[in-house]
C-alpha cells in the first residue's frame, strides 16, 4: 500500500500569499530556510498526517460532507511572532468562528476512524508561517532582528479550507471544499 501526507488548511488568497512569500524569500536567501516555501500561505486547521493513498476518495467524500455552521470568517494578519527560536510566522487574530470550525473539523474527522486522521492535541494558535523547522537557533537572533520590528497588516474573507498532498518536493492543493 502506498501512502501520502496530507494537511488541511485554510489557504490565504493570492495577494497575501505573494506578500507571505516575499518574507520567505528573504528567509531563504539570507538564512537559507527552505522549508516554508514548499507550502503557499496557510493558516493549518488539521497537520500533517500520512494516510494510505487510496483513502484519498474517502477523506474527499467526509471533507465535502463536512458543513459546520459556522459563517465565513473575516480574518486579520497583525505583525509577526515566532515561537521559540525555530518558527517565525504571521499571527492571525484571535478568531471564534476560526477556533470553532477546527474543533468541529477534528470532531467531523473522529467520527470517521477508517481514515487514520488522530486528533491534534497541540494547543490552536492560528498563524501563517514564514521560517520553520530549518532556521538554526544562531541565526534566530538575526532573523528575529530583521522581523521584529517589521508591521504587518492584512485581512480577507475565509468560506473554504482545502487539502493538500505532498507532491515531489512541494505541498499542492489537491481539493477545496466550501462552506
Amino acid at each position: 500500500m502506498s501512502k501520502q501526507l496530507y494537511y488541511i488548511a485554510i489557504v490565504c488568497p493570492p495577494f497575501v500569499d505573494e506578500e507571505v512569500h516575499t518574507h520567505k524569500v528573504y528567509m531563504r536567501d539570507r538564512f537559507g530556510c527552505k522549508a516554508a516555501l514548499k507550502s503557499p500561505a496557510h493558516i493549518t486547521l488539521v497537520p500533517s498526517f500520512l494516510m494510505e493513498k487510496r483513502l484519498e476518495d474517502d477523506l474527499v467524500e467526509t471533507l465535502t460532507a463536512f458543513k459546520p455552521a459556522v459563517e465565513p470568517l473575516d480574518l486579520e494578519l497583525h505583525g509577526f511572532d515566532h515561537f521559540g527560536s525555530a518558527v517565525i510566522f504571521v499571527p492571525v487574530a484571535p478568531n471564534e468562528g476560526l477556533t470553532a470550525l477546527k474543533a468541529l473539523l477534528e470532531e467531523h474527522l473522529a467520527a470517521h476512524p477508517s481514515l487514520g486522521i488522530r486528533h491534534d492535541s497541540k494547543a490552536f494558535y492560528a498563524h501563517v508561517t514564514i521560517a520553520n523547522r530549518d532556521l538554526s537557533e544562531t541565526d534566530f537572533p538575526a532573523a528575529w532582528a530583521h522581523f521584529g520590528p517589521l508591521s504587518y497588516e492584512a485581512s480577507f474573507k475565509a468560506a473554504s479550507f482545502s487539502l493538500l498532498q505532498l507532491e515531489g518536493a512541494h505541498w499542492e492543493v489537491v481539493h477545496t471544499f466550501e462552506w
